[in-house]
């Protein structure tokens, strides 16, 4: 077995021997300080046998866009696991491509885009693909907390994802409740994650991609956009027309109520 493919096993003393050939070397308290969270974020993402892989900071990179990182910041992360690597000699397994920082924009999926993505995936019989769609499409579910989707947390409609080490929560609408809860019992899923592998393993990041983007071109969208983060910026966005479309109408209603009032008080019509 080639060295690649075996891994590395990252381990919470390796990751304090690298800090102390840090503070050997010089560096400054808080660059010491922000390789250790950095580190400490790959760790937590990292699969249970905590080991780095030749697609674990691919992936890595996908999820910290995923949950909102800009590229500047997802670099920098890159660069410690990368020194990291270097310092355990497995500069075989880093990440050196750097994202663009100054002309990135993130692709932005339209609402007709995304229902012609779930109306493929129903047309093809796809029903996990449809409702991994119309999950992130509507909740604008962080990819990495797809395993929190249990058939408890859908039962009560709230969904804890722990995002960004925050307990922050995401209600789910009543029409995709119904549909998860029908999904969930017809593949005999009574308890726990609802979207997982045949192994009842949860699905990972690469697998969801990959099938949505499979579905990009019988649905005419660009394959660039058939990803849970353009899905979960789209909710974002609607989420947003929405509160302007609100606040509009709040500032209506408010200046209608002053123009009425004017009629009553206002001084000139006294």
């Amino acid at each position: 077995m080639q060295e690649a493919e075996r891994g590395h096993p990252m381990t919470p003393e390796e990751v304090d021997a690298y800090i102390a050939d840090m503070k050997e070397r010089g560096r400054v308290r808080g660059t010491i300080g922000e390789y250790r969270r950095t580190l400490g974020m790959l760790y937590d993402f990292l699969p249970e046998d905590k080991c780095i892989r030749k697609q674990s900071l691919p992936g890595w990179r996908e999820a910290l866009l995923e949950q909102g990182y800009n590229p500047r910041t997802v670099n920098a992360r890159l660069s410690a696991a990368n020194s990291y690597l270097a310092f355990c000699g497995r500069r075989d397994l880093q990440l050196m491509r750097q994202l663009e920082t100054e002309a990135y924009t993130q692709p932005e999926l339209t609402r007709n885009e995304y229902l012609r993505l779930l109306q493929t995936a129903r047309l093809l019989g796809k029903e996990r693909l449809y409702l991994l769609i119309k999950l992130y499409g509507s909740t604008g579910l962080p990819v990495k907390s797809l395993e929190r989707v249990t058939v408890e947390a859908v039962r009560n409609s709230v969904i804890q994802t722990g995002e960004r080490g925050k307990n922050r929560i995401i209600r789910i609408p009543g029409c995709l409740r119904s549909e998860l809860l029908e999904y969930a019992g017809r593949m005999g899923r009574e308890t726990g994650s609802i979207f997982v592998t045949k192994a009842g393993k949860p699905l990972s990041h690469t697998n969801v991609a990959d099938g949505i983007r499979g579905l990009c071109h019988d649905a005419q969208v660009p394959e660039e956009k058939g990803n849970p983060r353009c899905l979960r910026r789209m909710y974002q966005e609607t989420q947003k027309g929405i509160l302007q479309n609100i606040s509009a109408l709040i500032d209506q209603a408010y200046e209608k109520l002053l123009e009425t009032e004017q009629l009553a008080i206002g001084w000139a019509e006294t």
